[in-house]
């Protein structure tokens, strides 16, 4: 399935995917990273969800891929964010201010190397005071990558999302 996916997704696509458990999305993100842990001019970050920190998902991760993640997390090749550190600044949710974080993080990434830059993110729950700038962010992070060599995928728990979605 990994050199499925790595085939059919182009760069500058945004997507997302639903699931219902947290193995589920373990699932997912591995496949997910699969291909681009193995390819030296690779990167990975994934904005982890608010609950998970970076030694869970680690724990999580390293049974369903085929490299050793250590190396990949010294080297920053994978970057395994804290939620916190990109959604939760304290100034409540700025669509702005997350799309300049982002577009600094895609130019170090190309300026020490790299060649393509894999994204994931979670979203955040249809409850929270922030959904709508939430899907602004998304909506403006599918326009603005489209030119650029970045490969972006945000998760949506099933249990969080609203019907109309």
């Amino acid at each position: 399935m990994t050199e499925w996916l790595a085939a059919i997704v182009e760069e500058g696509t945004h997507g997302c995917f639903f699931y219902q458990s947290e193995d589920e999305y373990i699932e997912i993100a591995s496949h997910y990273f699969q291909v681009p842990l193995t390819h030296p001019r690779e990167r990975c970050l994934w904005i982890l969800p608010p609950q998970w920190s970076a030694s869970f998902i680690q724990q999580r991760l390293q049974p369903n891929v085929s490299t050793d993640l250590k190396p990949a997390i010294q080297q920053s090749k994978l970057v395994l964010s804290p939620w916190k550190d990109w959604f939760d600044t304290g100034a409540g949710f700025s669509v702005q201010e997350l799309m300049q974080k982002g577009k600094k993080f895609i130019a170090q990434t190309m300026a020490v190397g790299y060649e393509r830059l894999w994204l994931l993110t979670h979203a955040l729950p249809a409850s929270s005071p922030y959904w709508k700038q939430f899907l602004e962010l998304e909506q403006r992070l599918e326009k603005s990558i489209q030119d650029k060599p970045v490969i972006s995928l945000c998760g949506y728990r099933l249990t969080d999302c609203p019907a109309e979605l």
